[in-house]
């Protein structure tokens, strides 16, 4: 049986995938449902006492490890460019 911090390491190092993932596709279906998967992701890790924000969504939801950088632009930054 895993430790709770077991278990929350191995979530965050699953929501990097998700976010990894998301990043490199350019699916709607499939980037949706890795919106949905971190969303699951993140109340398992809140269940678990990590409270890391209130409200998850991609790409900034993701707690990147030490050192590495979130590479995806802000959900504004999309917007506006879905405007141009």
């Amino acid at each position: 049986m895993l430790t709770p911090e077991e278990m929350i390491d191995r979530l965050r190092r699953a929501r990097v995938l998700v976010h990894e993932i998301h990043t490199g596709t350019d699916i709607p279906q499939i980037q949706s449902i890795l919106r949905h998967a971190d969303q699951n992701l993140h109340w398992a890790l809140w269940n678990l006492g990590e409270v890391d924000e209130l409200r998850p969504d991609l790409p900034g939801s993701v707690v990147l490890g030490k050192g590495a950088k979130a590479s995806a632009p802000k959900r504004a930054d999309r917007r506006a460019k879905g405007r141009k």
